[in-house]
């Protein structure tokens, strides 16, 4: 074999390095490790599993053995068919090389004293979509005479071992419609003063192929669609109130005449993830408000690959007001100072508008902590008279024992009589603790000596 001048140069080097630590003595002391990985292959989302194994003496730990796992004719760019894939992730086993800070794909293993050999199970992860195979490497980097640092070992046979990483079924992207009602308020005959209805839909976008899935605002692609009936109880649609789409949301329509909303999949791209509805409540002769709730039906899709359901947010109570009678007050509430425990917190609940006569309101208080004395949190009732406003104390104990800070929480409840600020439902009063911590020392004992 001919040598170049790079190659005899890089040869020379190693061989100075490998010879020094001969003469040292260290090579003579190092032990040899090898690898190997079961099974040959696997399915995404099955563990794979690879022993480091060392020769020599084993009273003492053999710590920084560094292996290189990397990802192997996978996909890393995203194209009209493929996107990237994530089949593991290194920063699953092992840890940080000291001498390779900051690379992830070179992670660092130790067999303890009493050991010869560890064994590491690396999960996969499933993908989403269809994929070619993949495969993943276990290399042992460093040893006599690679480089500094990770030159207290030899390898011994085959340095590199590979496991297949097949396709599996493919996780399926479902998608879910939730309701929420923004505004809770429509006056009858008013046109300019509607309640909303809103529509979100999210779900795993079927273009990514990242595990585990990322669920956020999810918009219908081509060949998708889904169909979502809106229900009312307390009140019919084209009598009491009628429905229109605000705007014009990429793939979105409304049939009015069975309050039904469909999200379509545009040819390019993707359609809105949401859609508001304007509920106008209509003028009738009675003197009477009414309060619908709307709800979402059956679900229908089309083209989706995974499931597809409703949901709600909230009680989905809509108020028609009629301007001839005062409206049920609104509730809203609001926490004062901060207190140290052994102080009451204090809530102040306001009803808009005032009422005429007395009305009860539920509300939850809940403890973030243990400050709450016996009987303050849970459940109870505040009742608000004609001034519109009353107040709620949470009482707190003062139990001389240091523990973490914490709050007191109080959420009103949906009753009769009232309607809930969907804004300022809830409240916190933060609360701290005011006990030293106990410091323990140790008593020591002298003897003459």
């Amino acid at each position: 074999m001919r040598l170049t001048g790079r190659r005899l140069q890089g040869a020379l080097c190693s061989s100075v390095l490998l010879l020094t630590a001969i003469a040292s003595g260290e090579a003579l002391a190092a032990p040899y490790i090898s690898i190997a990985a079961t099974p040959a292959s696997v399915e995404e989302g099955e563990t794979i599993t690879f022993t480091i194994s060392r020769t020599g003496s084993t009273s003492s730990a053999l710590e920084e053995m560094v292996i290189y796992l990397p990802a192997i004719g996978i996909p890393n760019v995203c194209d009209a068919s493929r996107c990237r894939v994530t089949y593991h992730r290194p920063r699953d086993v092992g840890y940080e090389c000291a001498i390779l800070p900051g690379i992830d794909h070179h992670r660092c293993f130790t067999i303890p004293a009493g050991k010869s050999s560890i064994t590491v199970d690396v999960p996969t992860y499933p993908t989403t979509l269809h994929e070619k195979d993949g495969r993943v490497g276990f290399f042992i980097r460093g040893g006599y005479p690679e480089y500094t640092g990770a030159n207290h070992y030899w390898i011994k046979g085959p340095s590199r071992r590979y496991v297949t990483v097949r396709d599996g079924p493919d996780v399926t992207p479902d998608v879910k419609a939730t309701l929420s009602i923004p505004d809770n308020r429509a006056t009858e005959g008013d046109s300019g003063d509607p309640a909303t209805v809103a529509l979100t839909l999210t779900g795993t976008d079927p273009s990514t192929r990242v595990w585990p899935a990322v669920i956020s605002s999810r918009g219908l692609i081509q060949g998708e669609s889904l169909k979502v009936p809106l229900q009312f109880s307390g009140g019919t649609p084209g009598t009491d109130f009628t429905l229109s789409l605000s705007g014009n949301p990429a793939g979105v329509s409304l049939d009015a005449s069975t309050s039904t909303v469909t999200f379509t999949g545009p040819a390019n791209g993707s359609g809105a993830a949401a859609a508001t509805l304007i509920l106008t409540a209509a003028d009738d002769p009675d003197a009477d408000g009414a309060t619908v709730t709307a709800s979402i039906g059956h679900v229908t899709a089309s083209g989706i690959p995974g499931s597809a359901s409703g949901a709600r947010n909230g009680d989905g109570r809509i108020l028609l007001i009629d301007p001839d009678t005062p409206p049920p007050p609104q509730i809203s509430i609001s926490g004062g100072a901060d207190v140290t425990e052994g102080s009451a917190a204090i809530f102040t609940l306001n009803a808009d508008p005032a009422p005429s006569d007395d009305i009860s309101v539920d509300v939850e208080v809940s403890d973030s902590g243990d400050f709450a004395t016996g009987g303050q949190d849970g459940s109870r009732t505040v009742t608000i008279g004609a001034s519109g406003s009353a107040s709620l104390e949470v009482a707190t104990a003062n139990d001389g024992r240091d523990e973490p800070d914490g709050a007191i929480t109080a959420t009103i409840g949906s009753g009769d009589g009232y309607t809930v600020d969907s804004q300022r439902h809830t409240a916190s009063v933060a609360v701290a603790d005011d006990d030293v911590p106990v410091v323990a020392f140790a008593s020591a004992s002298s003897g003459a000596g």
